[in-house]
């Protein structure tokens, strides 16, 4: 009995260690040649180092067009080795975690077993630490490998990284050494493998994150900074309250909180554009009983703010024999929109908050008048 746990043990101690040392990955082809003893063999035929070094001692004697051949060989030679060593370090890096998975199951049932047919209890006391020890030491490698990514996440991420920074390499070698030299393929062909790198997987990650999370941040602000007098129904509430009437704000209280929008600020029945509070404005400047019978004066006007920005600019501009073309466009210009047309500036929706800025910065009056 002794012997038969012993080598359940050894079993489960083999599963765990040694299962990294095959030849076969699991769920990869068998390749067509023996990668290892192919890179071995082609880092020895290109000789990086003596052809960089030959280049840089032969350049003065050599033509341009032998210069760009030969950087085009160290070019595709480091490539190739560089292709070469990822592949095989995406295969080993997804095999190594499948062994860890598969290792520690296969200790662990061989400990349990083990634990299962012996008769000491002071055996099975120590088997059970050592099942629980193994158990506890595949949570903690799950939740440390590779800062809890996952292989498949980071690799996706490595390929677009690779594919990205392949491009100025394969540009650079349709120019002439003069508009791109050895030196800056070098430099390239450094950036193309850091792509191929978990740190550069991770790095390309967290600028993702913080692009993503600056658009965010830019399009609260836009939203923040949206002026919400939109409406002929809304501008005649702020009329009717502004300055503040404490006979009118008291009824328009009281007649929120016998509508739909009950708990309602005034502030919020004015501005807000969802459905109920547009129906809201527009009943209570009705005619009693309905509404409070609230007028709508002249020079309010029924159009949103942005399209009364875009009608006093365009006002502001035309004709343009005043001078005011002049000046518009020298504002897009300092304000890095240079090359845009006026009429571009104006129609184009995702130029909203840049046209609030020019009304402020030009002075531009917003000229409103009744629907």
């Amino acid at each position: 009995m002794r012997y038969v746990t012993w080598i359940l043990v050894a079993l489960a101690s083999w599963a765990v260690f040694s299962g990294c040392g095959q030849q076969q990955r699991p769920g990869f082809p068998a390749q067509s040649y023996d990668e290892k003893k192919l890179i071995e063999d082609l880092e020895t035929k290109f000789d990086l180092p003596s052809k960089i070094r030959q280049y840089y001692d032969e350049k003065p004697v050599l033509t341009q067009r032998e210069l760009q051949i030969r950087r085009d060989e160290i070019i595709t030679s480091r490539v190739t080795l560089i292709n070469l060593h990822y592949n095989q370090f995406v295969a080993d890096a997804s095999f190594r975690r499948q062994m860890m998975d598969f290792g520690a199951d296969i200790a662990d049932l061989g400990v349990d077993l083990a634990t299962a047919v012996v008769g000491s209890a002071a055996t099975k006391s120590i088997l059970g630490a050592i099942s629980a020890g193994i158990t506890g030491s595949q949570a903690s490698m799950h939740k440390n490998f590779y800062f809890e990514k996952t292989v498949s996440a980071i690799v996706a991420t490595m390929n677009a990284n690779r594919k990205q920074a392949l491009i100025p390499i394969l540009t650079g070698q349709q120019r002439g050494v003069d508009v791109y030299p050895l030196g800056q393929a070098l430099s390239d062909l450094d950036n193309y493998y850091f792509a191929g790198t978990f740190l550069g997987a991770l790095n390309a990650i967290l600028v993702e994150a913080g692009e993503n999370e600056k658009a965010a941040d830019d399009r609260i602000e836009e939203i923040r900074s949206v002026d919400f007098a939109s409406s002929k129904w809304g501008d005649s509430i702020r009329v009717f309250w502004k300055p503040v009437n404490a006979t009118h704000q008291k009824a328009l209280l009281d007649w929120i909180a016998a509508s739909n929008i009950a708990g309602s600020a005034i502030a919020t029945l004015i501005n807000s554009p969802g459905t109920n509070f547009q129906t809201a404005r527009q009943t209570i400047v009705s005619d009693p009983p309905t509404g409070l019978g609230i007028p709508i004066p002249d020079g309010v006007s029924a159009l949103p703010a942005d399209l009364q920005r875009r009608v006093a600019i365009e006002q502001h501009w035309k004709p343009e024999d005043t001078g005011a073309g002049d000046q518009i466009e020298q504002w897009l210009v300092d304000n890095d929109l240079n090359g845009l047309s006026i009429e571009l500036f104006i129609s184009a929706a995702d130029f909203g908050k840049k046209r609030i800025q020019m009304v402020k910065d030009l002075n531009i009056p917003i000229v409103v008048g009744n629907d």
